[in-house]
């Protein structure tokens, strides 16, 4: 029995899942970032990727250690509160330039490809907590955009599985907690 060459379909697949294993995987919120931003750009094919947790960036494509003083990282946290006081915060998709106000857009064209996505992370109650800012030099298929999405959920998943949580006695009722006192 002969066995198929897999196609590029199954290939892209197969590499998604690999992305969404990793994530679930990752032993730290260190390594889950490093792999955010540098493990989905054969994917995605995107120049650069910046995570942001609370408005400060915490990792970037190929760089192992974040300045925070960088002027692209500057500009990221710009960009970002910008998107923050637009309505598409909570939603995964193409920046439109207009979200951002004449200095990000200057910026912008300096320092970053032209054509962003915005992948935001959100927490248990639908609240985001952090997002991933991807650029590149061409527009986001309806497809990659469909992938992005899903994706953006399985590394919020893996994020806040990683976040230290109250100690199992604290989540118990007062009442319950009283009554093993």
């Amino acid at each position: 029995m002969n066995a198929q060459v897999p196609g590029a379909l199954e290939q892209l697949l197969a590499h998604y899942l690999k992305l969404e294993r990793q994530a679930r995987a990752a032993p730290s919120v260190q390594a889950l970032g490093f792999s955010m931003v540098n493990d989905s750009q054969a994917l995605f094919g995107f120049r650069h990727a910046a995570l942001l947790i609370t408005g400060k960036v915490q990792a970037l494509t190929a760089i192992s250690v974040v300045e925070p003083n960088a002027p692209f990282v500057g500009f990221v946290e710009r960009a970002a509160a910008c998107l923050a006081r637009s309505e598409r915060f909570a939603l995964p998709g193409p920046v439109p330039p207009d979200d951002m106000d004449q200095a990000c857009r200057e910026d912008w064209q300096a320092l970053s490809a032209a054509y962003a996505f915005w992948l935001p992370l959100k927490g248990r109650d639908g609240e985001v907590f952090g997002g991933v800012w991807l650029a590149r030099d061409n527009p986001w298929s309806d497809a990659e955009q469909a992938l992005l999405a899903q994706l953006g959920d399985c590394y919020s998943h893996a994020w806040l599985a990683l976040q230290p949580g109250k100690p199992w006695r604290l989540r118990w009722p007062a009442r319950t907690r009283w009554a093993l006192a």
